[in-house]
């Protein structure tokens, strides 16, 4: 399960809801209080070259759109997409 929150950034829990931990997705624009920058949305998409087929992408506020095709390890910019994104 993953969560974006517009101040505090993304998170996740393998476990149900347990323990949830911080995914750090490494934007240019921290917030005020050096918190991961906000997530404005979140949607899912099967794509055959993903981990498990599942690619994750995140809508960052003020940093555009990031993509994770290995369920959130690692995350890259979409080029091209927008980069103003807001909530």
């Amino acid at each position: 399960v993953y969560v974006g929150t517009p101040k505090n950034g993304l998170f996740g829990t393998r476990d149900g809801g347990l323990t949830w931990s911080q995914i750090d997705i490494p934007t240019p624009q921290q917030s005020a209080d050096g918190q991961s920058a906000g997530i404005t949305g979140l949607a899912f998409a099967y794509r055959s070259d993903a981990v498990e087929g599942q690619v994750i992408y995140a809508a960052s506020t003020g940093n555009g759109v990031y993509a994770s095709a290995d369920l959130g390890s690692t995350w890259s910019r979409l080029e091209g997409g927008p980069t103003t994104v807001e909530s």
